[in-house]
């Protein structure tokens, strides 16, 4: 809940944001989809019943992906704004959130992919190395996205704290 604070006031600082935007319930939405795919993801049980508790918190995930990128946006229009230095940083920033937005498209394919070789093959090995590989790639997807928020709010303080003065 601090963090959300600061993030705000310091997004309102920079003139990225006004007072009347309110950008707490939609990360909040998001957050409690990356926990709920993160928690899908990391308990096993009876394949089918898996894929679809996957499939349904990767399509919570998708819905509020735009959302997720539009605060990165304001985000990174503050941080080129205080400090046009780090533009390149906004650049490496966006190509690695473009990223992470086909990885979720591909997540999302394969798990309804899982599907057919569950119902071709039940009993067989290969939809259980499929879901454990699959398992592996979304844990992975879901520490990412949060290196990549780490990484944003990182270098938004860093412009806001920019001494950028002739003592520099």
């Amino acid at each position: 809940m601090e963090r959300r604070r600061l993030e705000r006031s310091l997004l309102c600082r920079s003139g990225a944001l006004n007072r009347n935007t309110t950008i707490g319930p939609a990360i909040e939405r998001f957050d409690t989809a990356l926990h709920e795919l993160e928690n899908a993801a990391s308990l096993p049980g009876e394949l089918a019943g898996w894929r679809k508790n996957i499939v349904a918190a990767l399509n919570r995930l998708s819905q509020l992906w735009s959302d997720y990128l539009d605060r990165h946006g304001a985000t990174f229009n503050a941080i080129a704004g205080q400090a046009p230095g780090l533009a390149h940083r906004t650049t490496v920033l966006r190509e690695k959130d473009a990223q992470l937005a086909n990885r979720l498209r591909r997540l999302r394919e394969q798990a309804c992919g899982i599907a057919d070789v569950i119902a071709e093959r039940d009993g067989s090995w290969e939809p259980r190395q499929r879901g454990s590989a699959l398992r592996r790639e979304l844990l992975t997807f879901v520490v990412d996205v949060r290196a990549q928020r780490a990484q944003i709010d990182n270098w938004f303080v860093e412009a806001l704290y920019r001494d950028c003065g002739v003592a520099d």
